[in-house]
């Protein structure tokens, strides 16, 4: 098959899971990108893709299913702190120290181009150095928090 008939089985929805499967491991990113956006693709294979396109993955019609289904998951959280889509309501949620705190799921909030300011502020106080390295490179971190966190990196 050539690219182009590639890139359609993977977009078609009536192509097996066991398929898409291989097609995420394609080395051209677009072929990637409709495994992704397929609603026909595992969770894990979701799971495997998410990082690379997270806004597909939250946009894939399967996705709100599965945040129906069981919107604690930790591949429903992770989707939603890395997406740019997720609002400000749901980042400051998952964001939540006392309710979740999972390291690498409050990072990817903390670098969410939609956080908000004050989840910022928390989240210079986290215990993390790695959370606290995500605050500092999230282009919409105030100057007051860059000045609270220079003593810690």
């Amino acid at each position: 098959m050539n690219i182009e008939e590639i890139r359609k089985q993977a977009q078609n929805e009536n192509t097996a899971p066991e398929i898409l499967a291989e097609l995420a491991n394609s080395e051209d990113k677009l072929t990637r990108q409709y495994v992704a956006s397929n609603p026909n693709t595992s969770i894990k294979v979701l799971e495997r893709l998410g990082k690379e396109f997270s806004e597909v993955i939250t946009d894939n019609p399967i996705f709100n299913l599965l945040f129906l289904e069981n919107p604690h998951t930790e591949f429903i959280r992770i989707s939603l702190a890395r997406s740019s889509t997720t609002s400000a309501e749901i980042l400051a949620r998952l964001a939540d120290l006392e309710y979740y705190h999972e390291e690498h799921i409050v990072r990817a909030v903390a670098r969410n181009p939609n956080v908000p300011v004050h989840v910022l502020e928390m989240l210079a106080n986290d215990e993390h150095i790695s959370v606290k390295n995500a605050v500092v490179n999230n282009k919409n971190t105030p100057t007051e928090i860059f000045d609270k966190l220079s003593a810690y990196l």
